[in-house]
């Protein structure tokens, strides 16, 4: 009997540990937060419900969806992914505290406080809808969208922006803009912008305007992925848009159709508290051909030394450095000197490299007369890329009236340190 009321009493203090120790799940949400004139974030964060401190508050409150007994287990919130979301990119907010809500009253995200005067208020919405509680008591679920809006109950419309998951370099592309209530809206911007929000060069994203139908048409000159975001060029002359702009898409815009793009959009690699978040790059194109004789004549076989002409000869290479570091630079010196009878026409020294950057590869030493030599320099410069330990390869050639008579590979490394 004792055995049984042991082991009872053992099954509910695991029981109750294992709920004391109950804490919230990190999850992936979209957070998006539209400020009075411009877009403060809008990207997958990776987020749970944890205390949370507004700016001049004197202490940290609890904001896991337990609040004001919501929830009976902690789970991720609109106010702490979004509190999240500011830290991220090196902000706060401003907010009071209600104790008989349990919950913040939002007053400023970031640089965008409120307006008394013009009712200009925050309100929050989740999944397009206004949430029922406060950021504090709603537990978000995996893909939730949370959005809050500047000025959210003065009945401007708010955008919505579909398109397609893919786009082709060069040719136009259709979106649709709407509004929360699937309407078509006319006489929207849809343009470019990065996964920090940052507007990308109408160079790289040539913006359409929607018509009566919502449609607009959108062109992408470089490949890779790209985010597009539709806003309305029009204000009421107080600084607020006439609608709140919509949700950014990620598309894959491809070199050719099928060739696709590397990894996931940035915008929806999740972000975190504590880490860099990822940031668009342009995708590569194919590798360079490797090059030929046809391409590189100093690569073609090498003839001899015909009688009674000149004899070119490498006389001395000095590197100064046998390593070379990221971002930095190097100088090659090389001397060459005409060992034959008659004099040389046209000689000429190229180095190449595929790896590193040579300034003025190719030079000219013009005639050189029997017995004569002369000494060049090359600078060379390492790419901030550049990565140790490595063996870059450098190509030395000679060359007599664009003849190649000499070459020799020679070996860099680099170093460890940048």
């Amino acid at each position: 009997m004792k055995k049984l009321i042991s082991a009872a009493l053992a099954v509910m203090f695991t029981t109750l540990a294992f709920a004391g120790m109950a804490e919230a799940v990190p999850t992936d949400v979209s957070v998006r937060i539209e400020g009075k004139n411009a877009t403060l974030f809008d990207r997958v964060v990776k987020t749970d419900g944890h205390d949370i401190q507004a700016a001049g508050d004197s202490s940290a409150r609890k904001c896991d969806s337990t609040n004001l007994s919501a929830h009976e287990q902690p789970g991720p919130t609109p106010t702490a992914a979004s509190v999240d979301a500011m830290t991220i990119i090196g902000t706060d907010f401003g907010a009071s505290w209600y104790d008989g809500f349990e919950d913040y009253f939002i007053e400023r995200w970031g640089p965008e406080a409120e307006d008394d005067d013009n009712a200009w208020w925050w309100g929050i919405l989740v999944n397009r809808e206004f949430t029922p509680v406060g950021g504090c008591q709603y537990q978000l679920a995996e893909g939730d969208e949370v959005l809050w809006v500047y000025d959210a109950f003065n009945n401007r419309p708010m955008l919505s922006l579909d398109g397609p998951a893919t786009a082709v370099v060069g040719e136009p592309v259709e979106v649709n803009v709407t509004d929360f209530t699937d309407a078509a809206y006319e006489g929207a911007t849809v343009g470019g912008l990065t996964a920090a929000v940052v507007p990308v060069s109408p160079e790289v994203t040539v913006p359409g305007t929607s018509d009566a139908d919502g449609l607009a048409a959108v062109t992408f000159t470089k490949p890779g992925w790209k985010r597009l975001k539709a806003y309305d060029p029009a204000d009421d002359g107080e600084g607020i848009a006439d609608a709140v702009p919509s949700n950014s898409i990620d598309i894959c815009v491809e070199r050719e159709a099928g060739a696709g793009c590397t990894g996931i959009a940035p915008s929806q690699n999740p972000a975190q508290v504590g880490q860099a978040p990822a940031v668009e790059i342009e995708e590569p194109g194919p590798p360079d051909p490797e090059p030929t004789c046809e391409t590189d004549p100093s690569l073609c076989p090498i003839p001899p030394d015909p009688e009674g002409a000149s004899k070119l000869r490498i006389r001395g290479i000095d590197m100064g450095t046998r390593r070379i570091r990221a971002g930095g630079s190097a100088k090659v010196s090389v001397t060459v000197r005409n060992a034959g009878d008659a004099a040389s026409g046209g000689t000429g020294v190229c180095l190449r490299s595929k790896a590193v950057r040579v300034k003025r590869p190719c030079r000219s030493l013009g005639t050189l007369a029997p017995g004569q030599e002369r000494k060049l320099t090359f600078t060379i410069k390492g790419a901030k890329s550049l990565r140790g330990p490595a063996k870059l390869p450098l190509r030395l050639t000679v060359t007599e009236d664009g003849a190649a008579r000499l070459a020799k590979t020679m070996r860099l490394g680099v170093t460890r340190k940048r």
